[in-house]
This record gives structure tokens, sequence and C-alpha cells, in this order.
């Protein structure tokens, strides 16, 4: 599951719950690190999410991407 702008993975922990694997992408450093400490397992990136599939790692390859509106 990607999640391109995933602030403090309010929305993330309900995709770890249900078994997915986590790729999360919040620009801004504090809540980022945030994200770092509370998934662990997942790979947490600082890109611009609109330009996300300019820098995502292909081996990367989501089935779901996960976002909040207004994106």
């Amino acid at each position: 599951m990607l999640e391109p702008s995933a602030g403090t993975g309010l929305l993330a922990i309900f995709a770890e719950q249900g078994g997915a694997s986590l790729a999360l992408n919040e620009l801004a450093e504090t809540r980022a690190g945030l994200l770092s400490h509370l998934f662990a397992g997942a790979a947490v990136t600082r890109h611009d999410a609109a330009h996300i599939h300019d820098h995502l790692d292909p081996a990367i390859r989501p089935s779901v991407v996960l976002m909040n509106p207004p994106f």
C-alpha cells in the first residue's frame, strides 16, 4: 500500500492492521520521523507527493494507493 502523503499515519494504521506492506511518503521532516518510528518495517520517503511517480523505487509496485482528499 502506498500512501503518498502519509502525515502522521492515521490512515496507514488500518492498512497495517489488515496485513498490507507499507510504502509511506511524507514531505515534512518531523512527520516522516514519526512514521519511521511508528512503522519500523515500512519504507518511508520524503518526496513531494505531486511527483512521487518520478521518485518511487521501481521495486515498490503498490496494488493500492491510499490518499486523503484533496489529492
